[in-house]
């Protein structure tokens, strides 16, 4: 009870005693309403006492004059003090209080359904406070649903909550909507909460039920939870229920169907690293059924973005399976999605082709491409997805000429994107090469942390591509500080898992493959290093690892040194000089490689010890002049300005 002066409250308490019944009628209606109110909605509930509206008009003047109300706008009038409001309001009887509220509720929700512009918020609280459980029901999942429209996501849960409380305490009824409400909660929550949109869907289902007739009605909820399980990063999940979605989809099912559930099957193979059996589903399950539609499938949208995203992960799949055509599969959608004018299609492709520059050394070229896509970029409204992906490649870029300056800068905002994009693989990639620049700065302890953690991630998400990769980094960090044993140890285990035939991943077992050989030459075993890397240089003669320039650089390069280490220890003169005139062949055409793509620092490389820049036990002179000279690497690379 509000604390005032006995004097004051007695003296509102007679001034309205005073009032005639109509008087005090109006204005206990208006307190209902609020301390302020409509004009127009007060005269329409109090049509009951058989004024006109000139009478009205009267009355409201007469209270007015007597300092109840005060107009307030045009249509608006409030009460002149909130001391009076309250001492209307609540000296009103707890039936008569309950009635008016009820009367104000069903006055909103016929003037909503009649055109009327009403906050359905406004009606569940009448209704609530008029006793009115079904109509407050209906009004909170009107509000939830107005709330999720204008992106009111905490608000539409809160609305949802007071809509369920209702249900769950048994004054509401429940019919089919109640599945409806769920699903719609779900859908709100997909992006910024996954967790409890998964809770939403099922209990639709579960509403729904689970007897075959009801299958096909179930289809839009299982899409709706392969969203959410991409969201949350649990692609596998994500698979198996699209799997299911396909098993459900009849004969009837035209193509488009085929080839919407094929492609989102595609995507999250993708993602898991299984390159061969998501090859196998473009082939089988897109590719086919594409030919059938009528129109391109960048026209259609409920598959532009799915097709979009198979096109992309065909891309890199057959990157990482070392496949020739690469290029012009690029520069045929990228031109096709520009006829359609999609840049949110275009971008992703150039980025794809970037990564393509940077696998086949060609960093003229990547340059060239990925400077003045900056500026495109940043006009779309996928920006900051876009921008993780631009990052990533321009990380590559600047590790394989072995800028760790720039690198180092670029890192901390492509990280923070990722994260915020909820890119799980992004994420994982930029920490992975975040390691890798800590292992080129000759920072190992740092660098091991960043690896390990990023392997952690690709393992509880499922990123086999990720964890290759971070395998890869983190054995060779093991090698730059001596423990080469355990470097090998990490490396064919790695080796085992790019091997599968589902995942058939060829460039990550190249690069491994090539690492391995080094690990086991400085372990003493030069027989077997000279076979894992005569093995893997067979593999430079077909079309598509042709491609590959740095991976045959390197390759010739450790068969050089492999050579040179024969030569050394042959004690025949012609055998020493055979050994010394193959290696001389091999270290001679790695040179040659690496001036053609124009790589100065790995030519540098070449001409140091080799694990005297690499050694953990550097002293402070000599770490301070690898920083220099990644510091001068960084002031001519033309990313410098980004």
């Amino acid at each position: 009870k509000l604390e005032v002066p006995s004097s004051l409250e007695q003296l509102i308490h007679e001034r309205y005693d005073s009032l005639e019944p109509v008087l005090k009628y109006i204005l206990q209606m208006a307190s209902a309403l609020g301390e302020r109110f409509s004009m127009g909605v007060l005269a329409d509930l109090v049509q009951n006492q058989d004024l006109n509206a000139d009478q009205l008009k009267e009355i409201f003047q007469l209270l007015w004059h007597m300092g109840f109300i005060v107009p307030d706008a045009d249509t608006l009038a409030r009460f002149r003090h909130r001391l009076i409001w309250a001492n209307v309001y609540y000296r009103i009887d707890d039936a008569a209080r309950q009635q008016i509220h009820r009367e104000i509720a069903h006055y909103l929700m016929n003037g909503k359904q009649s055109g009327m512009t009403v906050n359905p918020i406004f009606i569940a609280l009448h209704a609530a406070k008029g006793g009115d459980a079904n109509l407050a029901a209906q009004a909170w999942a009107l509000a939830r649903g107005w709330l999720a429209n204008i992106g009111t996501v905490t608000g539409a849960n809160l609305a949802y909550s007071r809509f369920n409380s209702i249900v769950q305490s048994g004054q509401g009824s429940v019919d089919d909507a109640m599945a409806i409400t769920h699903e719609q909660i779900a859908t709100i929550n997909v992006d910024n909460e996954p967790e409890y949109a998964k809770q939403f869907v099922l209990k639709a289902l579960h509403h729904k039920g689970i007897d075959p007739p009801s299958l096909q009605q179930q289809i839009p909820l299982m899409l709706l939870m392969v969203q959410i399980y991409e969201r949350l990063g649990n692609y596998p999940q994500a698979t198996s229920v699209v799997r299911h979605v396909q098993q459900v989809l009849d004969d009837r099912v035209g193509p488009l169907e085929r080839v919407v559930s094929g492609c989102q099957e595609m995507w999250y193979l993708y993602l898991q690293g299984k390159c061969s059996e998501a090859r196998y589903v473009w082939q089988e399950l897109v590719e086919p059924h594409v030919g059938q539609l009528n129109e391109h499938p960048l026209r259609i949208a409920p598959l532009e973005q799915a097709y979009f995203r198979a096109v992309l992960a065909k891309t890199y799949i057959d990157l990482y399976q070392c496949q020739d055509g690469v290029m012009a599969w690029l520069d045929e959608h990228i031109s096709q999605a520009q006829a359609h004018h999609k840049p949110q299609v275009v971008l992703p492709l150039k980025i794809a082709k970037g990564v393509a520059h940077v696998l086949y050394g060609e960093y003229t070229a990547c340059h060239q491409l990925l400077d003045p896509l900056l500026e495109e970029i940043e006009s779309v409204p996928d920006a900051p997805e876009l921008m993780v992906w631009w990052g990533l490649v321009v990380l590559m870029y600047h590790c394989d000429m072995g800028d760790w300056q720039n690198a180092s800068l670029l890192i901390p905002n492509t990280a923070y994107q990722a994260e915020r994009a909820r890119d799980y693989l992004a994420w994982t990639l930029c920490q992975t090469m975040a390691g890798r620049v800590s292992t080129g700065l000759g920072h190992y302890n740092e660098a091991h942390n960043l690896l390990e953690n990023a392997i952690s991630v690709a393992a509880q998400y499922y990123l086999a591509t990720a964890a290759l990769m971070g395998w890869r980094h983190v054995a060779y960090n093991d090698f730059v500080r001596h423990n080469i044993d355990v470097a090998l140890e990490v490396t064919n285990r790695a080796l085992e898992v790019a091997r599968k035939p589902d995942i058939a991943n060829l460039y990550e077992s190249t690069a491994m493959g090539i690492l391995r050989g080094m690990y086991l030459r400085h372990n003493g075993a030069l027989e077997d290093a000279a076979n894992e890397l005569m093995d893997l240089w067979h593999r430079f003669d077909d079309v598509g690892m042709a491609h590959y320039l740095p991976l045959k650089a390197e390759a010739a390069y450790q068969l050089g040194l492999i050579y040179r280490a024969y030569s050394q220890a042959a004690t025949d003169e012609a055998v020493k000089k055979a050994q010394h005139n193959h290696s001389t062949g091999y270290l001679e055409q790695a040179k040659a490689l690496w001036t053609q793509l124009g790589n100065t620092y790995r030519l540098g490389l070449m001409n140091q010890p080799e694990m005297a820049t690499l050694a953990p036990t550097s002293s402070d002179a000599e770490l301070a002049q690898r920083e220099a000279a990644a510091a001068a690497a960084a002031a001519q690379s033309p990313f410098a300005q980004h």
